[in-house]
């Protein structure tokens, strides 16, 4: 799909939600290296409650793990997709899906289909179905929630890894920023120094 034939309001959300979804990935690389470096620090100048520390994240529950194998909503009905979601859903999976192409070329495509299916991200669906130059047709108004929906759901992702002690880290800009950041950490695990 050409972006130059989708109307002005189309255009304007594709392209905010690929560059929030470029942003969602910047931002996550910066927290994961941060966070190393955070373990290093508190390793050199810490080393007392480096153990410590290190264990009890370590041991930390996964907040994520049960949610990941849900599908499901909370009423533990399945959900009614969008008809736009599930055309396109279908358009992707005839042209990627291995048992219908014959390979595997196009597999991890597909994948990303599914997911983004399932999670019901119609702004994925579409950057996929653009990437494959899949003809888009006419959304419904419905979609157009749908997709405005998606990117508010990155832009809370984004505001949350923003709010991590990695992201903390990374924009302390003195020494004593950073020691208040690892204040912070340790107190969280009931260490005081």
């Amino acid at each position: 799909m050409s972006i130059y034939i989708m109307s002005r309001k189309f255009k304007k959300l594709t392209l905010q939600y690929a560059f929030l979804k470029l942003e969602k990935e910047e931002v996550k690389e910066i927290c994961e290296k941060q966070e190393k470096e955070i373990h290093k620090y508190i390793r050199e100048n810490y080393p007392e409650y480096y153990k410590k520390q290190n264990n009890q994240i370590e041991n930390q529950p996964n907040p994520n793990a049960e949610k990941d194998n849900q599908t499901e909503d909370a009423s533990g009905t399945s959900t009614i997709k969008n008809k736009d979601l599930k055309k396109l859903y279908r358009i992707i999976a005839s042209k990627t899906h291995p048992d219908k192409i014959g390979d595997d070329q196009h597999v991890g495509i597909f994948n990303s289909a599914a997911r983004a299916y399932e999670e019901d991200n119609l702004a994925t669906l579409l950057e996929i179905a653009g990437g494959l130059n899949v003809e888009v047709f006419e959304l419904s108004p419905e979609s157009v929630v749908l997709i405005e929906n998606n990117i508010s759901s990155l832009n809370k992702e984004i505001n949350t890894m923003k709010t991590s002690t990695g992201w903390g880290w990374y924009k302390a800009q003195t020494p004593k920023e950073k020691k208040a950041v690892i204040s912070f950490i340790l107190k969280q695990k009931g260490i005081i120094i």
